[in-house]
């Protein structure tokens, strides 16, 4: 089930894949999806140094697990943000939820090179 999520994402971030654009990732998809989708799209997770990285109110587990863990809250709706590159396109990744294995996309922008 889990590489039959993997190849959907797969299919629609290729859609909106062009040199210099974000991929459009769906709404709600597992994180750990994600990752493998990007990874395939030639994207690689672009990781802060740890003492840069903004991992607080217990979510040091989501920045031990994902080293392109850009911060992440532990209040609210326990939002975490993610860096990605390809070339010079750097990406954000958004996602929600409180446990590790469980978080889910938000939203992509680009934060330089689009």
């Amino acid at each position: 089930m889990r590489y039959v999520l993997a190849a959907m994402i797969l299919a629609a971030a290729t859609v909106a894949n062009a040199a210099g654009s974000v991929p459009k990732l769906p709404k709600g998809a597992f994180y750990y999806n994600v990752r493998d989708s990007l990874t395939a799209l030639g994207w690689q997770p672009a990781p802060l140094p740890a003492n840069k990285r903004g991992c607080t109110g217990g979510r040091e587990d989501v920045c031990d697990r994902y080293p392109e863990a850009a911060s992440c809250s532990g209040t609210g709706l326990a939002l975490c943000t993610f860096l990605w590159r390809r070339g010079d396109t750097l990406a954000e990744v958004t996602t929600y939820g409180e446990e590790v294995d469980m978080i889910r996309v938000r939203s992509v922008e680009c934060r330089a090179g689009c």
